[in-house]
C-alpha cells in the first residue's frame, strides 16, 4: 500500500513539474508551440493517471 502511495505522489509531482517546465524554459530557451503542447499534454496525462490510481486505491 505504501509503495502505491509513493508511486502516485511521484506521478503527481512529475506531472506538475511538466506543467510548469515550459514556463520556466520560455525565459531561457526558444520553445515552439508544438513542444510546449507536447510537454503540457504529458504533464496533464500524468496527473490524470495519478488521480485515477488514487481513486482506484480508495475503493
Amino acid at each position: 500500500m505504501k509503495n502505491k502511495t509513493f508511486t502516485n505522489r511521484i506521478l503527481m509531482a512529475s506531472g506538475l513539474l511538466l506543467l510548469v517546465l515550459p514556463l520556466l524554459l520560455r525565459t531561457h530557451l526558444s520553445v515552439t508551440d508544438a513542444q510546449r503542447g507536447f510537454i503540457v499534454g504529458i504533464g496533464i496525462g500524468l496527473e490524470v493517471l495519478a488521480l485515477l490510481r488514487m481513486q482506484r486505491s480508495r475503493l
